[in-house]
């Protein structure tokens, strides 16, 4: 699956790094370290910081940017130029929240965008019920040429582990954009398995969503679901991983 060696390597050792710091050595212990309760302290506040009650949320959605730069400020500028199937604006940036890697945000910053703290549809996933239920969370890099940073991962794990609990999301619900459509997204340097893994030994088993994508299958997404979110190229054509 990778190009080489090098990056299994780094992709390992970044791996144990992201479980050690988010609290173990063992992903299914309740042990935490005084790191990661600040970070998961912070992280909940940013959760919790909204204008409307939460939604029922039903997903979590895996992106990176594909740039090596980029805030949620840069994002939102270049969301603001896209167009939906009937030629209307995006409100603007399509993420629920954005994680930074150290250029043009603090490396592991996790900021939540206006589609969350005004409980809003996100505009990210090419389908109108993944982008009504989903909650996009997006990288800053580019994973096809490189993995995440340690700090990005540490992030993500413990995003992915507070949006769990609050909506009760077994491992099923945890996608990457590339589930959803053809496209890269989140790039083949993403550890998503290994999150996923540890993800799964930290949350409660519950019944199986139905209608979840088999994460082996990008699923086609109807023509009738394209809105704000998707292009208007039909989802068959090639899909650059930068949407």
């Amino acid at each position: 699956m990778f190009q080489s060696s090098g990056h299994l390597i780094a992709l390992s050792a970044l791996w144990l790094h992201v479980v050690a710091i988010a609290g173990c050595a063992d992903p299914g212990s309740v042990s935490t370290s005084p790191r990661a309760d600040a970070e998961r302290t912070s992280i909940r506040r940013t959760i919790s910081d909204t204008t409307e009650p939460l939604r029922n949320w039903k997903y979590v959605v895996l992106h990176h940017t594909a740039t090596t730069t980029g805030d949620v400020d840069s994002i939102d500028n270049v969301h603001k130029q896209r167009r939906d199937s009937k030629g209307r604006p995006w409100r603007g940036i399509g993420y629920h929240f954005v994680i930074g890697n150290g250029q043009g945000m603090p490396d592991g910053a996790v900021e939540a965008t206006f589609r969350w703290t005004d409980q809003l549809d996100g505009a990210h996933a090419g389908s109108l019920a993944y982008n009504q239920h989903g909650i996009g969370i997006c990288l800053v890099g580019n994973f096809e040429d490189a993995p995440p940073t340690p700090a990005q991962l540490r992030a993500t794990y413990l995003l992915m582990q507070e949006l769990g609990h609050q909506f009760a999301l077994t491992e099923e619900q945890i996608l990457r954009h590339g589930d959803l459509k053809a496209t890269a997204c989140p790039g083949r340097l993403f550890p998503y398995a290994e999150l996923v893994q540890a993800y799964s030994h930290t949350q409660p088993r519950v019944a199986e969503t139905p209608g979840a994508p088999h994460k082996d299958r990008v699923l086609p997404v109807s023509a009738k679901f394209i809105k704000e979110g998707s292009h208007v190229v039909p989802i068959q054509s090639p899909q650059s991983p930068r949407d």
